[in-house]
């Protein structure tokens, strides 16, 4: 006998009801759009572009001075699968604008995902190939 095919459900697990968002973490595919330039307001150079790498997004820490969990629209923790997608987009990227000043952090706190290290190894790899570009590495989980 077959179990009946589940629904899925984008904006909240199934599984693990009750269990607070924050101590979920989903992997899902990543589909394009890693870099993401910031807007006039955010940057902190004038005479540069800036964007952010959008490669998950939240923490797992709880952290009270911490606004990364104000500024997320989705509630649970995501870290994309496919790593190797990534870090092709990210070369393509870089090749064609390699003087970058991007931040890692913006949206997801990296270092609090040991799941990352790879996805991370890469980005450093590719930014030591392309000597304009510079990568800034944000994390404010205090369990790093």
């Amino acid at each position: 006998m077959r179990a009946a095919p589940q629904s899925r459900n984008r904006t909240q697990p199934k599984v693990l009801t009750g269990v607070p968002g924050w101590k979920i973490l989903k992997i899902e595919k990543f589909e394009g759009g890693l870099v993401t330039p910031l807007s006039d307001s955010e940057k902190s150079f004038s005479d540069r572009e800036e964007a952010y790498l959008a490669c998950g997004a939240g923490c797992p820490g709880r952290c009270t001075y911490c606004v990364l969990t104000e500024c997320l629209s989705q509630p649970i923790p995501v870290l994309y699968g496919n790593v190797g997608d990534m870090l092709e987009e990210f070369a393509a990227y870089l090749a064609r604008k390699p003087n970058v000043y991007l931040h890692l952090g913006h949206i997801l706190d990296p270092l609090a995902y040991p799941l990352a290290q790879p996805l991370l190894e890469g980005f450093i790899r590719a930014v030591g190939s392309s000597p304009p570009t510079r990568l800034e590495i944000r994390t404010k989980f205090t369990a790093v």
